[in-house]
């Protein structure tokens, strides 16, 4: 399991508690909404973070940090999903929450309409975090093979994808 196989909350909760030598529980406190930081010296958000009544703590402060770069969770790797019958990008999720070991929901992403098919079967789409998003920031790209369903045979690459012929199917040794 990564640091990322977990919620939003309880990755800022870890990083809280990691930088402020802490023993914080993500039941113990409520954030409000990330703003962006500009200028040097400091990371790149703000986030309120307000204690919970009763849960041993008081009082509120403003943690500063920086939210993980969608452009880099997937360093010069765009990942290859099959998805069957996708209709925003929300319906990937699964998908790449199962095969990367993220916990991304769909209340944390702009749910939009996927990209039209492209020539070779295929669509490519960007995947953007909100400007409310605890954990990440910014957008990714992934491709996806929309009701293909791999069979027994089919070649697959290193990462899991298969290859797919010039009309997007699956490429397949026969028997």
């Amino acid at each position: 399991m990564t640091i990322l196989n977990q919620p939003s909350a309880q990755i800022i909760v870890d990083q809280i508690n990691q930088d402020n030598v802490l023993t914080f529980q993500i039941d113990q406190v409520n954030f409000g909404v990330p703003s962006p930081v500009t200028g040097s010296g400091k990371r790149d958000t703000d986030i309120p973070v307000t204690a919970v009544v009763g849960k041993g703590y008081v009082g509120s402060n403003i943690v500063n940090l920086d939210r993980l770069k969608g452009e880099l969770l997937f360093l010069n790797y765009i990942p290859i999903l099959v998805v069957a019958s996708p209709a925003s990008t929300a319906d990937l999720l699964p998908a790449i929450n199962a095969r990367h070991g993220l916990q991304i929901t769909a209340a944390e992403i702009n749910d939009v309409a996927l990209n039209a098919v492209g020539s070779d079967g295929t669509i490519t789409q960007l995947i953007t975090f909100k400007d409310s998003c605890l954990a990440y920031e910014g957008s990714f790209t992934v491709i996806v093979n929309p009701g293909v369903t791999p069979e027994e045979g089919v070649l697959l690459t290193e990462g899991g994808a298969w290859l797919s012929t010039e009309d997007g199917q699956p490429l397949a040794i026969e028997a």
